[in-house]
């Protein structure tokens, strides 16, 4: 790590949120989730100026209930909306161009190559898979990882999915497993976590001991702290993101 750079991200009216549920940086821009308080999708240039809006809370087209995860493309920025099931697509400006109904319970996708995504499934009757790749129609093409048995879900994990130059990272709590998968939706490896012999074993009672709500913060800190030394910051292409949760809309951009 050569450089720690804080930026402020200065809200305006369009771009002012309350919470950050997730943060990526992509294609010269921050771009913000606020899943819960204001539920906005909104970006930053990486000055922290105020960029653009994608849609706004609402049942019509171009707006959702409940924005739960981004990704973006050179053309386009892709919003999923959990509550009504549906995958939105903007221009990088916060022009709505279309969206598509996602044909099962998904909470987090990744765009791949080809104009395919990668799906994180919810635990259903119809299929116990964790993963499911479709084509940009959100046909599925492959359906893959079971779920272990006796899950019942019901934990959440936000940014389940992590890029960088090499490939894309999934975990999804309270599993002990990072999985690695290039840009074509391939399985290429896994990263167990042994949280009770390893020099991070004092974090595991701490999550145990913390209440449902706030061990979400908890452990997605931790799994995202964990997932760089699985696949490590030399893999990233030289950027890393932690955000600052006691100083919002503050964050540190690390630089390798």
């Amino acid at each position: 790590m050569s450089a720690v750079r804080f930026v402020i991200l200065h809200e305006d009216d369009q771009t002012m949120f309350s919470d950050m549920n997730q943060l990526i940086d992509a294609f010269g821009k921050y771009f913000v989730v606020d899943s819960y308080s204001s539920r906005r999708v909104v970006s930053f240039d990486h000055d922290g100026k105020p960029f653009a809006s994608y849609g706004r809370r609402g049942n019509g087209p171009g707006e959702y209930a409940l924005p739960w995860n981004v990704d973006v493309s050179a053309e386009y920025v892709y919003i999923q909306d959990i509550s009504q099931r549906k995958l939105i697509k903007y221009d990088h400006q916060g022009v709505f161009i279309d969206s598509k109904e996602i044909p099962f319970e998904s909470k987090g996708f990744t765009l791949l190559k080809d104009g395919k995504i990668l799906f994180k499934l919810e635990p259903s009757k119809e299929t116990n898979y964790q993963l499911c790749v479709t084509d940009s129609m959100l046909t599925p093409l492959k359906y893959m990882l079971h779920y272990p048995d006796g899950y019942v879900g019901g934990w959440v994990t936000n940014n389940a999915f992590q890029k960088n130059k090499n490939g894309i990272s999934y975990y999804c709590s309270p599993a002990d497993t990072i999985y690695r998968l290039d840009y074509d939706g391939n399985l290429t490896g896994k990263r167990l976590l042994k949280f009770e012999n390893g020099p991070y074993a004092y974090l595991f009672p701490l999550y145990l001991s913390a209440s449902r709500v706030y061990s979400r913060c908890v452990y997605l800190l931790l799994v995202v702290s964990l997932a760089a030394l699985a696949f490590p910051l030399s893999d990233s292409g030289g950027n890393e993101l932690l955000c600052d949760f006691l100083r919002y809309p503050v964050f540190r951009h690390l630089s390798e």
